[in-house]
């Protein structure tokens, strides 16, 4: 990882006692001006999921903020310089490189919204909105390897709700295929969980992936430029689909 520096003068901050997000026990949590002063460090100019924020502070809060970031671990002094601490910089690092990003919306997760960004060296970021009075966003790096178990683990994936032995005979019935109308995928209502995919650091997505409840069946759709497959979902199943998309393999 190349770590990013931005000299400062160390003389022009202000020490003001203003309080900052910092690191929390989900991940850590950043201001609009911790997290544009982040991508600006690690070019990082446009994110699906996230506009970065315009400055619109003065000079001093600029300062003030840089130096919460020091108070509070996110920057070490280097000399005259700072440079970001080695598991930030490790996100950082990994959004800026990106080869896959995940936008996932899921109404019966605790986390409804929140984007996965998967870096070239196969390990995520998860970005989540904040939820602290100040705090824009909350990052939590996934190391290669822990993205099924996250997936699995953190409430984001709906469990199906027909048993698995019965999808299988369903699907068995339906062996040419399942249509599903356009408009189903527009209406929330029957969808549990929907996950776009973009490649690499395109704003475009390639792929959209459903989990919806139509006509009395739990299907999972894969919409690829408007050309859809439906299968009969099962919990087990999804998982190693979403991260074959991701091109992490099964």
């Amino acid at each position: 990882m190349t770590e990013e520096k931005n000299d400062m003068d160390l003389d022009t901050i202000f020490a003001d006692e203003e309080e900052s997000i910092g690191s929390t026990e989900t991940g850590t949590g950043l201001t609009e001006l911790e997290f544009r002063f982040l991508c600006a460090s690690f070019g990082i100019t446009t994110l699906v999921g996230y506009e970065i924020p315009p400055a619109n502070e003065t000079d001093e809060e600029q300062m003030q903020g840089l130096l919460n970031m020091v108070k509070h671990g996110l920057l070490i002094r280097e000399e005259d310089s700072f440079i970001v601490n080695e598991e930030l910089g490790e996100m950082m690092e990994c959004i800026a490189t990106r080869i896959c990003t995940m936008q996932i919306w899921s109404p019966e997760s605790d986390v409804s919204n929140c984007v996965i960004y998967i870096g070239e060296d196969k390990a995520g970021v998860v970005a989540r909105p904040g939820q602290k009075e100040g705090e824009y966003t909350v990052l939590t790096y996934l190391p290669e390897g822990t993205l099924p178990a996250f997936l699995s683990s953190a409430d984001i994936i709906p469990e199906a709700m027909i048993p698995e032995e019965i999808a299988e005979f369903s699907r068995e019935l339906d062996k040419e295929g399942i249509s599903v109308p356009e408009g189903e995928l527009t209406d929330k209502d029957g969808v549990r969980l929907e996950i776009r995919f973009y490649d690499g650091t395109d704003a475009e997505e390639s792929v959209i992936l459903y989990v919806l409840w139509l006509n009395e069946q739990e299907l999972i759709v894969r919409d690829i430029g408007g050309v859809r497959t439906a299968d009969h979902y099962v919990t087990n199943e999804i998982i190693p689909l979403i991260c074959a998309q991701c091109g992490l393999g099964s």
